[in-house]
């Protein structure tokens, strides 16, 4: 059975004082994309992503919905089975 990503002890030790913008960077820096990729994905522009990452903008219940989906294609791959729900919460 796969751990979850919230689950492992690096996750649990890198983002237990993380900030939502914190996870969004990490979240798409473990995945290679630059911050424009990330916009592409949300129909955003890379400067809403930036405010995303630095805490400028709040992370709405629709757009943590939007990033799940745009992640959503890796989720298998790299076990990360609740991207929505760690976002969310």
């Amino acid at each position: 059975m796969t751990e979850k990503w919230e689950d492992t002890s690096l996750f649990k030790e890198r983002f237990k004082e993380s900030t939502p913008g914190e996870m969004i960077f990490a979240s798409r820096d473990m995945r290679g994309w630059s911050q424009a990729q990330l916009a592409e994905k949300l129909e955003k522009s890379a400067q809403f992503v930036s405010d995303l990452e630095n805490n400028r903008r709040p992370v709405s219940r629709k757009l943590a919905a939007r990033l799940g989906e745009a992640w959503a294609a890796l989720n298998f791959m790299y076990g990360f089975q609740n991207v929505r729900r760690c976002l969310t919460n």
